[in-house]
């Protein structure tokens, strides 16, 4: 502690530390199975499953998966996709770093979800209006993979990066491995759901 936070007097945290420590052994880790039968956490689950469910259904997996297709049917022509298609990348991992490292302690989660969120909304509905105008002029399609790249912003800066440790958060020690398994099970379910039903929707 002395060669992180540097000289001083850490008796308190010290003792916080054994505290927590003593309560993890007493506790041994829970399964899966055994989380959910725990009715303690029933709201903590219901919670993130909710979270989780609202990010996949918000497009961004449809966006990240057919990424090609929609920047395709957008106008984009095929040359230039692989370069949008970086620069989409690129931007969610900076978006992604700079939200987990600068943005969630400064601002809160709450802020970053519901703002995520309404970007999110309001980049969508002006992606279907310009999908709809694409034959009208050539720089059209432009406009659309700017609005993609910002709702992909929106996200990684909002819903995605704040959830990524909300687990840790809501759950004790002893929860939160189980927890983990139980909301990533889900997560890569509907993942792979959407992945397979998104062409028929379309």
């Amino acid at each position: 502690l002395q060669s992180l936070w540097g000289q001083g007097d850490y008796e308190q945290e010290m003792d916080e530390m054994l505290a927590e420590q003593a309560a993890i052994d007493a506790a041994p880790p829970k399964t899966p199975l055994q989380l959910l039968r725990d009715r303690t956490v029933r709201w903590q689950l219901l919670t993130m499953s909710i979270i989780f469910w609202s990010n996949q259904l918000s497009g961004k997996s449809a966006i990240s998966t057919f990424s090609f297709d929609i920047f395709l049917k957008a106008g984009l022509p095929r040359d230039k996709i692989r370069y949008v298609t970086l620069c989409l990348g690129v931007s969610e991992i900076i978006t992604s770093i700079s939200c987990g490292l600068l943005m969630i302690e400064h601002s809160g989660r709450r802020p970053l979800f519901w703002g995520g969120y309404g970007v999110m909304g309001a980049s969508l509905v002006f992606v279907t209006v310009t999908l709809n105008l694409k034959d009208s002029s050539e720089w059209v399609p432009y406009i659309t993979v700017s609005l993609i790249i910002l709702f992909i912003i929106s996200f990684s800066g909002g819903p995605g990066g704040t959830t990524g440790t909300l687990h840790s958060e809501l759950f004790i020690q002893s929860d939160r491995m189980a927890a983990f398994v139980l909301i990533g099970s889900q997560h890569w379910f509907f993942f792979a759901l959407l992945g397979l039903v998104f062409p028929f929707v379309i």
